[in-house]
C-alpha cells in the first residue's frame, strides 16, 4: 500500500499516508484509538447485520488497513531493538 488513504465516512482531509508513521507511540496510540473507533461502529452495525452487510464489510476492510499500518510502525523494545 502506497501514499494517503482516505477511509469511507473520514472528512477528506484526514488522511494516513504510510510514508509518514514514524516509530513513536504516539502513533500506535492513533492506529489502535482509530481501530477501537471502527469496532465500536461495528458493534453498532451488528445489530442489524442483514441491512448494514455493506458497511460491516467496509468497516471489517478498515480494520485490516490499519492492522497493515499498525505492522509498518515498529516500537522498539526494552532492549533498544526493533520489533
Amino acid at each position: 500500500m502506497t501514499g494517503p488513504r482516505a477511509f469511507h465516512g473520514v472528512p477528506p482531509q484526514v488522511v494516513i499516508d504510510p510514508a509518514e508513521l514514524s516509530t513513536r507511540a504516539e502513533d500506535v496510540g492513533h492506529l489502535n484509538t482509530a481501530a477501537r473507533c471502527v469496532r465500536m461502529v461495528l458493534a453498532r452495525l451488528a445489530i442489524a447485520p442483514a441491512e448494514n452487510a455493506a458497511a460491516i464489510a467496509r468497516g471489517e476492510a478498515i480494520l485490516d488497513e490499519i492492522g497493515a499500518l499498525q505492522e509498518q510502525v515498529s516500537l522498539p523494545s526494552s532492549s533498544g531493538e526493533a520489533r
